[in-house]
Parts: C-alpha cells; structure tokens; sequence
C-alpha cells in the first residue's frame, strides 16, 4: 500500500458521521436534490465516506478539487456543480462550515450559502447561519 493510502486508511478508520446526519440526507434527499463540492487531495476518500455511510445513491453529483484542478472558494467548482446539474444558482443553497471556502466562495457564484457556524464567528447574516447540519431542514424553504 502506498504512503498516501496508508495514510488516509488510519486517517478515516474512525471516522464516523454526527449523530443524525445520514437520517437528516435521507430525509433532505427525498425532496431536493443534493451534490457535493469538497476540497480534497484524494480522489477516493469522499466517495469511500459516502459509501461506508450507505448514502451515496442521495448525492446526484459529488465535485472534488483534486479532479478540476481549482479549489473553493474559486466560484468556477460551484459553477461547474451547477451546470452538471442543469441547474443555475437561484436554483440551489450551498451549505458549508468554511467561511471562506464554502459561505464566501459559493456566494461569490451567486449562490444562496449557509455557514455552520455554531459560535457566531463570521460575519454572515443570522439568516445564513446554521448552529448545526440538524438546523438544515427547518432552513430550507419549501421552494428549494
């Protein structure tokens, strides 16, 4: 096994989901259409969480950094998202708990964005931020 193999199974052998997270993407996923876009130095190791968590079928698209070649918070990841989707940014809301990478980059392409961000350090409007992923469905709008 190579040392970057290594390296991420001892990383990832623990690695468990918060405590209600795949029930929260089930529920969300039976109703809006989800995809991720994740800064990632490895091809495998989101798509392998995802399938250890059995809930790969709920994401439509998965984006990964080390596939474009760009990193958020360039708005080209989260446009590239879109367009494989046949979707534009009034269509979707990204969620995130970076706020650079992920609340400012996913504006920055016109995206709604909400901001984990349980101890109120970013400057976001109370609106955009969420105290946990938990807060996530009474967030979103019925027209999303």
């Amino acid at each position: 096994m190579a040392f970057g193999e290594a390296f991420l199974a001892g990383w990832s052998k623990n690695l468990r989901p918060t405590a209600g997270l795949v029930e929260l993407i089930t529920d969300v996923a039976s109703d809006h259409r989800l995809a991720i876009v994740s800064n990632t130095n490895d091809r495998c190791l989101v798509p392998s969480v995802l399938d250890s968590q059995g809930i790969t079928a709920a994401f439509e698209q998965v984006t990964l950094s080390v596939e474009m070649g760009i990193r958020k918070p360039l708005w080209q990841i989260f446009e590239v998202t879109l367009e494989r989707m046949g979707l534009t940014a009034t269509d979707a809301v990204f969620v995130g708990d970076s706020y650079e990478a992920d609340y400012l980059g996913a504006r920055a392409a016109g995206l709604h964005s909400l901001l984990i961000d349980p101890d109120d350090r970013a400057d976001v409007p109370a609106s955009h931020r969420l105290r946990t992923i938990q807060d996530l469905r009474a967030a979103l709008s019925p027209t999303l």
